[in-house]
Formats: structure tokens, C-alpha cells, sequence
């Protein structure tokens, strides 16, 4: 059998986050800011980089009631994926009420659009 010869994939940015939680969405409240700030972190990157696609990976150990539970969660995302930005990152911060960092998401997306209004505020 032949082997493979691909090359492996690069991570631009990982994470690994340890801890003791009642499940997972404990661990997803408790640990989604610095989930949406490597997104953050990601899209800046896009900014000053030629490359096309930039993977962020979470390394999760978690003690959850059952057991220890690991896993690893690759994100890979293009240049396109900048709505991920308003969708699922700024909500996040306008509960927060940090209406800073809303704003720079926002200068953030307008990179991305040319200054295209966004759509869910026309």
C-alpha cells in the first residue's frame, strides 16, 4: 500500500482549555470568549497573511460528571467566512454590552465588505 504524502495541515492558532464542568454547556458559557477571540484572532491574521485558509484548533479536556472526556475541534475558515462575525461573534458582545469591541468587529467586517453595509442593520 502506497503512503500518503499530504502534507499536514497547518494551525495557525490553538487553544487548550482544561477544566472541571457539570456538561458542556457549562464549559461553552464559561469558555466562549476565548473561543470567539481566536476567531477574533483568525480574521485579523486574514488581514496581514496571503494565505487562503487559516485553521484554528481547541484542544478540550474536560472533567465532566461521567468521566474525563477529550476532544480536539478544528475550525478552518477562509477569507468568505467573514459573516461569522456579525452571526455568531458581535451577539455576543452586545449582551455583554461591550459595545467597543462591537465596534471593532464591525471596522473588522468592513474590511472584509469594502465598507458594504451589513445587512441585518439596513
Amino acid at each position: 500500500m502506497a503512503k500518503s504524502t499530504r502534507k499536514p495541515k497547518e494551525i495557525f492558532k490553538t487553544i487548550k482549555i482544561k477544566g472541571a464542568y457539570d456538561g458542556f454547556n457549562e464549559f461553552y458559557k464559561k469558555n466562549q470568549e476565548v473561543i470567539l477571540e481566536g476567531i477574533l484572532d483568525v480574521f485579523n491574521e486574514f488581514k496581514i497573511t496571503d494565505k487562503k485558509k487559516l485553521t484554528f484548533l481547541i484542544k478540550v479536556n474536560l472533567n465532566i460528571e461521567d468521566g474525563e472526556t477529550m476532544w480536539d475541534s478544528e475550525f478552518t475558515f477562509t477569507r468568505n467566512d467573514y459573516p461569522v462575525l456579525i452571526k455568531e461573534v458581535i451577539p455576543f458582545y452586545e449582551e455583554k454590552e461591550n459595545y467597543e469591541k462591537c465596534l471593532e468587529i464591525m471596522n473588522l467586517y468592513n474590511d472584509f465588505t469594502n465598507g458594504k453595509k451589513i445587512p441585518i442593520l439596513e
